[in-house]
């Protein structure tokens, strides 16, 4: 379906990111997509002892340092994989590293999982997890740095190996209902003048479940905040302190705080059938709701400042050389992606291109009365009296 086109397509472009970061110690499989009669198939090299299974103590299959391979199995957090996952995603893609149930998914989803799951044979040896978590378990945490769905295996080569790595930004919360925790914009309009149009698409479709932000939009973002907190910090300096050697010193105190501020994300906001974090960890349930409030703050400077900005742009110069405006698909696709914006949003940029052609017909409507007017009046000037 369109969720899993999507994650493929992601899960492969996010590690060939990991690939260029070149962190030491972190390997990946090699990946491929191939198209074949409609069908997407992702393709990977096989981890070393994967076939084996996960062995305890043995030389020949892998063990499970990161994430979850089966639905009711706990997470795992190992420490050194840990350092490797927050080097290469937090440092490099701004990804957060935040605590987790340790049982993700709530008991409900569990359960319909467990009905409706086909069994499958397995290995000699290896034995397929049930849902037998205590209930103290499942109020369990672990930290985790990435995507919930990710695996870090040490294969039985001793090297370590990341898999599934489906995001590297968090989920657009335009395209999350407001009943969920969205912006609500697009829930749809209210009466039949608001704007802007809504377009027909049922937010609870799994596809939308994968409509992530653009990482140029989560650059952009970060830096906008960040100048928006260094000039505020700068104000309050020029305020307080009037002497040179004051202002030396709140300088560096100021680069120290722009410093604490940098800016990293949570990528598993407003993700369906997480258990809740309330009632397990206050400071962890408290934190999530942090986060996804700034989640909201993204989604909406991509709709109120990213988007108009553009059209406008666009409407201000076209007939400027050094500026060609797309004139097919390829162009204009490269063009909305450097500014952050995802190709769900060409509907938006064409009701905002409809405005912005309103505003002109009413300006030309204006321009030509008061011509009219001029006309007509220069016209009168000129004629005789009788």
């Amino acid at each position: 379906d369109a969720a899993a086109r999507k994650s493929g397509s992601r899960d492969a472009s996010n590690l060939g990111v990991l690939h260029r970061l070149d962190v030491k110690g972190l390997h990946i499989l090699g990946t491929v997509l191939v198209e074949y009669l409609g069908m997407r198939f992702v393709c990977q090299t096989i981890a070393p002892g994967i076939m084996q299974g996960e062995v305890a103590g043995g030389e020949q299959g892998h063990k499970l340092l990161y994430g979850s391979i089966e639905s009711f199995n706990p997470l795992a957090s190992d420490e050194g994989m840990h350092e490797l996952m927050d080097s290469a995603l937090g440092g490099a893609c701004m990804v957060a590293t935040r605590t987790l149930p340790k049982y993700p998914l709530t008991d409900e989803r569990m359960e319909y999982i467990d009905e409706n799951r086909v069994v499958p044979v397995m290995p000699a040896g290896i034995e397929l997890k049930e849902n037998d978590a205590t209930e103290e378990q499942r109020k369990e945490t672990v930290v985790s740095c990435g995507p919930i769905e990710m695996k870090g295996i040490l294969g039985s080569d001793k090297r370590k190996y990341v898999l599934d790595c489906t995001r590297l930004t968090g989920r657009d919360a335009n395209w999350v209902s407001a009943e969920r925790g969205g912006t609500g914009k697009l829930d749809g309009a209210k009466d039949e003048s608001s704007k802007p149009e809504v377009p027909n698409v049922d937010l609870e479709d799994d596809e939308w479940a994968v409509a992530l932000l653009r990482s140029e939009l989560v650059r952009s973002y970060s830096e906008t905040k960040l100048s928006r907190f260094v000039k505020e910090k700068v104000d309050e300096v020029r305020a307080k302190h009037g002497d040179e050697e004051s202002m030396d010193e709140a300088a560096r105190k100021l680069v120290s705080e722009a410093e604490a501020a940098t800016l990293r994300y949570n990528v598993n906001v407003f993700l369906p059938d997480m258990r809740p974090l309330a009632g397990v960890d206050a400071d962890a349930a408290r934190q999530l709701a942090e986060d996804e409030e700034t989640a909201r703050e993204m989604a909406l400077y991509l709709w109120d400042e990213v988007l108009p900005r553009l059209t406008r742009e666009v409407r201000a110069s076209c007939g400027i050389p050094g500026f060609d405006v797309p004139v097919e698909g390829r162009e204009l696709t490269e063009l909305i992606h450097g500014r952050g914006i995802n190709c769900r949003y060409l509907g938006r940029l064409a009701d905002l291109a409809k405005d912005e052609e309103r505003r002109d017909a009413k300006v030309r409507e204006v321009i030509e009365g008061v011509s009219v007017s001029s006309t007509a009046g220069g016209t009168s000037a000129s004629l005789p009296d009788s």
